[in-house]
């Protein structure tokens, strides 16, 4: 028998896998294997400086060396390569925004990400950049399918993964042990992300799902090694001169396809942030699991052996390493989790 059945691998349940078996813990992962899954489609940023005022990411300092030495950790013991640590240069757009980013560089709790009070001017010839930009530190890339792709393949060598879609029917919970079909774990953990069927089961765990759509380009004498954000953010991916360029928000849609009116969104804002040719290679999207309160959603269903890891919205990236390891603490060592954090709060 099996500690943990965990459905999903995405990023969240990747990372709590990776956590579990770090602590000991024996799990199975079951997923459906979607190349097109929001996690594998995701930009992969961690952001430590995010809106429209500049505005440090919740529990930053903590996560953010957290999750740089956890992926460290993983390339290592997986002998593997998707991260970049690298810089954010976003384009100054107006006089308030000049006045909310040198406010915010002035101030001491900043100081990690925003160093410096210097305006950066870049190549005028490849970016639209008349005010110049400030420069964030901190940031990391992850590319997505090479990270997914080496927890898979490390799960499969353990022998501990089914590539399937999931049966909600063929889940049975007992007073001792969950079982789904041959496999049978003391617990089971969903980590699926946005999925309708599990949504509507238990609506009182309130979602505000998100999406969002992306294109990969192909741009002509770019050539960034860092992130610059504009109308549009463009990131680099791990081949050279092809970028990532998102996103959108959508909070009322029918379906998770991409869409002709949001890829020409795009392709316009693209144009209003850099003067150079790019052929677009692909578009892709996908619909980010957010939470009502924006927070992740962590815990067990009352009197259940079934919980969830899910809620992590558009920082996947970013929150999921953190709260992998603090449900871990949880789970293997009774922590208490944060009430903001865990799935008590909605009942």
């Amino acid at each position: 028998m099996y500690d943990f059945l965990i459905i999903g691998q995405g990023v969240a349940g990747s990372l709590l896998a990776w956590e579990l078996a770090k602590a000991g813990k024996s799990v199975f992962v079951i997923d459906k294997g979607n190349p097109y899954s929001t996690s594998n489609v995701a930009s992969g940023i961690v952001n430590p400086i995010t809106g429209k005022r500049f505005v440090k990411s919740w529990l930053m300092d903590e996560i953010q060396p957290f999750s740089l030495k956890c992926y460290r950790e993983i390339e290592h013991d997986l002998n593997v390569n998707f991260l970049s640590e690298l810089s954010i240069y976003h384009v100054l757009n107006s006089v308030q925004e000049i006045n909310d980013w040198s406010a915010k560089a002035a101030t001491f709790h900043y100081e990690k990400y925003l160093s410096t009070s210097e305006i950066h001017y870049l190549d005028k010839e490849k970016v639209r950049n008349p005010n110049g930009c400030f420069e964030i530190n901190g940031a990391l890339k992850i590319s997505a399918s090479n990270f997914l792709s080496a927890i898979k393949n490390w799960l499969e060598a353990k022998y501990c993964y089914s590539e399937e879609v999931f049966e909600e029917a063929a889940l049975n919970e007992s007073r001792d042990f969950v079982e789904y079909k041959n496999v049978r774990a003391e617990k089971a953990i969903f980590a699926t992300g946005y999925d309708e069927f599990f949504l509507k089961k238990h609506s009182n765990v309130k979602f505000s799902p998100v999406k969002g759509e992306g294109l990969v380009v192909e741009i002509s004498d770019f050539f960034s090694e860092n992130i610059v954000q504009g109308n549009v953010m463009i990131s680099p991916t791990m081949a050279k001169g092809i970028y990532y360029v998102g996103s959108t928000y959508e909070w009322n849609f029918r379906d998770e396809l991409p869409t002709e009116s949001r890829k020409s969104e795009l392709i316009e804002r693209l144009k209003d942030t850099i003067n150079c040719n790019f052929k677009v290679l692909e578009h892709v999207a996908g619909i980010r699991p957010a939470s009502a309160d924006r927070r992740p959603i962590l815990g067990f269903f009352p009197n259940s052996r079934i919980g969830i890891f899910n809620g992590m919205g558009t920082k996947g990236f970013s929150l999921s390493p953190y709260f992998a390891k603090h449900f871990c603490d949880s789970l293997v060592a009774g922590k208490a989790l944060l009430p903001e954090v865990d799935l008590k709060r909605f009942f």
